[in-house]
């Protein structure tokens, strides 16, 4: 008897565990969010279409899951990045179940020890993923803050693999996308130095890997909107797996082996239906948990105790 009820008690303790760690993984999930935030001169004034206030739009444009973006303005001549990245380190540490995607679609060919300082709390979090524009020197040398490790650098390049006029490549470049709707020049009325310029149709065509940026940014958090659970590893993991290797050419040249991002395949691969399908896997599993287990446990207690003592009475 002494046998049956020690293993009665060890089985109730492992369900009561289980539960616990079940509700606890659906609380946290249920408490998560994601947020995409664009840092970059980002001009409340609409009518002055700047170089941020695009780079944004393509990012809305892109995202397939109902999440907020958010630009940080540093201001035209970027005099509060600093202030800025202070900020989103402030954010980032007063919101512990906040997953966030950074898109910097700026930078330069030397890195900036005082940026990767403030850079590299959120480049070391799982909580956090960074995408960053390689640049558009048409050049293999490393170009920051895309180089830094644990950041996604995206450079541009057309549907046919042949990379766009100006941008960077090398083995440091993770990914490339082609910017939307793609043409050899991506469509912007911005006025300033950024890249190459063309007038067409009475609108300005900008070149550069800013606009390819936010692609690769969106997808990374709409993929986190969905699974909340992902690592930032697990989501520039899931981008790559998920989209298309390809050899980088330049005029019939191939340069590397490279990925483009296949945002159609994502967005089949992390569409609501399946979404939904895990909610309810899980939700299965928590009602197996909560109710299926316990009337187990019960029956047991039921055959082995009430059992035996009304066959002895009867």
């Amino acid at each position: 008897m002494k046998i049956k009820f020690i293993v009665i008690l060890i089985i109730a303790l492992t369900v009561s565990v289980f539960s616990y760690y079940i509700h606890s993984i659906q609380s946290n999930v249920a408490q998560d969010s994601t947020s995409l935030v664009v840092i970059d001169d980002c001009s409340p004034d609409e009518a002055s279409h700047s170089h941020g206030s695009y780079v944004t739009h393509i990012a809305m444009d892109t995202l397939f899951a109902d999440i907020p973006v958010y630009c940080f303005d540093t201001g035209d001549n970027f005099q509060h990045y600093s202030e800025k990245l202070n900020d989103l380190v402030k954010f980032h540490n007063d919101n512990k179940n906040h997953k966030i995607v950074i898109n910097l679609s700026f930078g330069s060919r030397s890195p900036d020890i005082i940026e990767f300082v403030q850079l590299l709390p959120l480049i070391a979090s799982d909580r956090v993923l960074i995408v960053a524009a390689a640049g558009n020197d048409d050049s293999p040398y490393p170009f920051f803050p895309a180089a830094y490790r644990r950041v996604i650098s995206v450079g541009a390049a057309n549907p046919n693999g042949q990379k766009t006029a100006y941008s960077n490549y090398g083995n440091w470049v993770t990914i490339f996308a082609t910017p939307p709707e793609y043409k050899e020049f991506i469509a912007s009325t911005w006025t300033e130095e950024y890249g190459e310029r063309v007038l067409v149709k009475h609108y300005q065509i900008q070149a550069g890997t800013s606009f390819a940026a936010p692609k690769v940014a969106a997808a990374a958090a709409s993929i986190w909107a969905y699974y909340h659970y992902f690592s930032s590893s697990d989501i520039e993991n899931f981008i790559y797996t998920n989209s298309k290797s390809f050899l980088l050419r330049r005029d019939g040249e191939i340069l590397q082996n490279g990925i483009m991002l296949d945002i159609d395949n994502i967005i089949r691969t992390v569409s609501p239906n399946l979404a939904n399908a895990l909610l309810w896997k899980n939700r299965l599993l928590v009602g197996a948990t909560f109710i299926g287990l316990p009337a187990l446990v019960c029956w047991l207690l039921w055959k082995m105790f009430i059992v035996p003592h009304r066959n002895v009475y009867d």
